[in-house]
């Protein structure tokens, strides 16, 4: 039958088992540090000392059994105290405090071991350890008071705290009978050992909290700090772009000029009708492509992005030039829905390419005499269509390298590239998500 007194001891072990079960978890779902399970496991050892302590459970049990399950209970209270310091506070390799609680382990496991066997041959060791135990746990305890007094972390503080209160309620317990009577203010000595051990995991859960706020405002400078150096690092990437673009434009544009300039002046002397008339045209109109190309990768390397009104009047003036010497007529379409939306350089790069690539094919195989470029963008797609009036695409042409290579292209850039039919001559499409 319950009694008044037995509550307090059933609430207490109730926290404790409930407390035991949140650092397990934390430990084992949150991959949280070692020390939640060093702590959950100092919270069971002690739930089942309170347990075995109660007089409806002692009475159940057999005298010897009860001795040794009570005895190595204790000893886990205080052997999982100590792996929980040394996980927790994690002090320097060969500090006076890691050899003192490697000391204490040690120490608590050869005392679990002696109590085993202390009802045999080798009981003499369970009398060693029970004579040394309370000067090594005191000197322990001094030792962490004192490594701790000089922190100034405020988690290290909350654990001095807790071993001040622990140490507080164990004097207590311990000389209080030799000063006033514990029954005549309402307390027992096991009373004061659930408030010492219970207060003891209040402060050191409230360490382990503050601990990991401290750890999270670390992680979040450290965040803070590589976002900076990723700035920095590509503001020095767009610094050395434009340093190369400048280059490109002070070197290879410079020569790109001189030699337009010297096919230009050849082509005045030989006139006309000279015998290399149309080789130099042709010199003049590849340089002329090259020079646009080398802007292109200029304007790439000083800038990661374009609206789409920008694209669509570069591709104009590109087969505007390249047509012009031809007799090919250009008809052009421009729709936008949004004239500011914005595309990569590199799409626009393998955009240009492939319409430059469709016009060379035109000129060079079609026979058209008419070709319409058409640039629409509406919601979130961009498409490009080019028409013209000539003879077609053969079946191996249909499979040539050329429209191969524009398919891939468009593949790449997450678009698609259709070769569609037409009554007369080819009609080619591509297609681009914005």
């Amino acid at each position: 039958m319950l009694q008044s007194s037995d509550y307090i001891p059933l609430l207490t072990t109730g926290f404790n088992v409930c407390f035991a079960v949140y650092c397990l978890f934390s430990f084992s779902q949150k991959k949280r540090g070692r020390y939640y399970l060093y702590l959950a496991l100092v919270s069971l050892c002690f739930s089942a000392h309170l347990v075995l302590i109660q007089p409806y459970i002692k009475q159940q049990l057999n005298p010897a059994f009860f001795s040794l399950t009570n005895s190595l209970v204790q000893k886990g209270v205080v052997l999982f105290f100590y792996l929980f310091e040394l996980s927790f506070l994690n002090p320097p390799p060969r500090s006076y405090l890691r050899y003192a609680l490697y000391t204490g382990i040690v120490y608590m496991c050869g005392g679990v071991l002696a109590r085993l066997v202390a009802s045999g041959p080798l009981s003499f060791l369970h009398e060693w350890y029970r004579g040394g135990f309370m000067y090594l746990d005191i000197a322990i305890l001094l030792l962490l008071i004192f490594y701790l007094w000089r922190k100034t972390n405020y988690y290290e503080r909350l654990v001095l705290y807790g071993l001040l209160f622990i140490s507080l309620l164990a004097l207590a317990t311990y000389c209080g009978e030799n000063f006033y009577p514990l029954a005549d203010i309402g307390l027992t000595e096991t009373m004061i050992r659930q408030i010492e051990i219970s207060g003891g995991f209040c402060f050191f859960f409230l360490a382990i909290l503050n601990r990991e706020q401290e750890v999270e405002k670390e992680k979040l400078k450290l965040q803070t700090k590589l976002l900076q150096k990723e700035v920095q690092l590509q503001k020095d990437i767009i610094a050395e772009r434009e340093r190369i673009s400048r280059d490109m434009h002070d070197g290879i544009g410079a020569g790109i000029s001189a030699l337009k300039l010297q096919a230009e002046l050849l082509k005045s002397k030989i006139g006309k009708n000279g015998p290399i008339h149309n080789d130099i045209d042709e010199l003049l109109h590849t340089s002329e492509d090259m020079s646009i190309s080398m802007r292109q990768m200029m304007s790439e390397l000083t800038s990661g992005r374009e609206s789409i009104d920008s694209f669509a009047n570069q591709a104009l003036i590109q087969a505007k030039t390249f047509l012009h010497k031809t007799p090919i007529q250009l008809q052009y379409q421009l729709d936008l829905e949004n004239k500011d939306t914005v595309i990569s350089r590199h799409a626009l790069r393998e955009l240009v390419f492939c319409i430059k690539e469709a016009i060379n094919n035109i000129y060079k195989h079609s026979h058209a005499s008419h070709v319409f470029i058409a640039v629409i963008q509406k919601e979130k797609l961009l498409w490009i269509e080019i028409k013209d009036d000539g003879i077609g695409l053969d079946a191996m042409r249909q499979t040539g390298s050329g429209l191969h290579n524009m398919r891939q292209r468009m593949i790449n850039l997450g678009g698609s590239f259709e070769l569609l039919p037409a009554s007369a001559g080819t009609h080619l499409r591509y297609t681009l998500p914005v």
